[in-house]
Parts: C-alpha cells; structure tokens; sequence
C-alpha cells in the first residue's frame, strides 16, 4: 500500500512538473530564449514540494521546515542564473548548438521534449526524498533530521558564496578568460557544485525518517550523475582547459570536494 501510495503522489508531482516546464516553454518560445529554462530549474522544485505538501494534508512543521529548505534553495539558485540570463542579450550557445545537431525536423518539439519535458522528469526523480517525506505519516524531529539540516546549512552556505565570489571575480575581472583561484575555488575547482550536492543529500538524510526513505536516496544519486559525470562539472572543465594556467590549477586543486592544495612539483 505504501509503495501505491508513493507512485500517487509521484505521479501528481510529475503532472505539475510538466505543467509548470509547459509554461516555461511557451514563455521561452515567445522571447526566443530558450535558455530560460535554466533560471526556472530551482523553481519547479519548489512547485513539487508545495504540491506534495498540499496533497499530505498535515501542514505539520517538519513538513513546512522542509519546503522552506527547498525553497530557500530553488529561490536563491534561480535568481543567480536570472542575473546573468538578463545580463546577456543572447541565447545560451549551448541551446544553440544542440538545436543545431538536432536531426528529423520539428524543432519546437524536440525542444519542449528533449529539454523541457526531460528536466521536469529529472526535477521530480532529484525530488524523490523530498516527496517521500512530505507524504508520510506525522513523526517527530529524529537525529537523523537534525543531522541533514546541518548538512543542508553547510551546503547552502558553501554554494551561496561561492556563487557570489565567482560572481564577484567575474565582475571584476579586466582580463577575459581567467581563471577563478582564490576563496573557496582555491580549495575545489566546483565549490558551488559541491554545496548543492551536499544540500540534496541532506534532504536525502532527512527523508530516510520516512517509510521507503531509502527510495529518496535515489534523488542524490541521480543528481550526484549529472553533475559530476553528464551535464555539470565535464563541459566546465572543457571550457576551463582552454584557459592560462589550468594544467597547474588542476594538479594542486581537488575536482568536487574541497580539500588541502597539493604542492606543485619543481
């Protein structure tokens, strides 16, 4: 019955999902950017959550905790990618160049399912835990909980500076093509990254206090793959490559996790 019921409600989380990417869609459409999708990835899960709360009945304050987790996380993710997607007045050449490599016509809709459709679906699998514990019975605060709110604190902190110290360098950079060193980047060579795998596996961590949790832990992982092996950190460092001193930044700085900067050899 518990596993029906979770198939319910990730069923109605991947009709609002798809819904909400729709309307994306059309708005994107009309301002041919469809590279809007991007600033919106944190909002659809904020859509899940709130809907998923909704549907359990019991605005109880663990459950409304967690949405302002994700929430806090969606808002603050959203409004950094909107920044430089105003600040540009061209599409994302990525979109650019997959359109191009598109084959068999009909581009609106390889674009609205290739792109649109297939990130709604992903949203709802990374949100698997957060699901899982909306929808589950009423439980008090448990270790496990207070131990992932730790590790969401920890994470949402590493993410949001190193978003702003990039961001900072970026501004204030006089040389195109440099590379970001210093602050948090010193010791990883994709803090952000690192900040909002850790925020997820919290969530993971704190939906494990729900029936089937260990279900939940599928949302980490699969978001943990795309990042590190798909969509995040290999094209950036195919990018980075090109730039002065990334053989030496490299060597000394750790991919993901940040750790103590090798000595380089003489």
């Amino acid at each position: 019955m518990a596993f029906l019921t979770l198939l319910s409600d990730v069923g109605v989380s991947v009709l609002v999902a798809v819904l909400f990417m729709s309307g994306v869609f059309f708005i994107a459409r009309r301002m041919r950017r469809f590279d809007l999708i991007d600033s919106t990835w944190g909002l659809v899960f904020i859509v899940i959550a709130s809907t998923s709360l909704i549907a359990s009945g019991e605005l109880t304050l663990p459950k409304l905790g967690v949405l302002l987790l994700v929430t806090l996380w969606g808002l603050r993710l959203s409004l950094h990618i909107f920044r430089r997607f105003r600040a540009s007045a061209q599409e994302d050449g990525r979109y650019v160049a997959m359109r191009q490599s598109w084959r068999g016509g009909h581009e609106l809709l390889q674009v609205f399912g290739r792109i649109y459709l297939t990130q709604a679906l992903l949203a709802t699998v990374v949100s698997l835990p957060v699901i899982l514990f909306m929808n589950a019975p009423s439980m008090d605060v448990s270790l496990l909980s207070v131990v992932g709110l730790v590790f969401w604190l920890v994470g949402f902190t590493v993410e949001a500076v190193a978003d702003r110290q990039l961001r900072l360098f970026i501004q204030q950079s006089t040389q195109s093509g440099r590379l970001m060193t210093a602050g948090l980047w010193r010791y990883s060579r994709h803090p952000n990254y690192f900040g909002e795998l850790l925020q997820w596996w919290a969530l993971g961590i704190i939906g494990l206090t729900s029936p089937l949790g260990w279900l939940g832990l599928l949302g980490p992982l699969v978001l943990s793959y795309l990042i590190v092996c798909v969509s995040g950190i290999p094209p950036l460092e195919v990018a980075f490559a090109k730039r002065t001193g990334w053989t030496a930044y490299k060597a000394r700085t750790s991919v993901l996790i940040p750790w103590f900067v090798k000595k380089e050899a003489r």
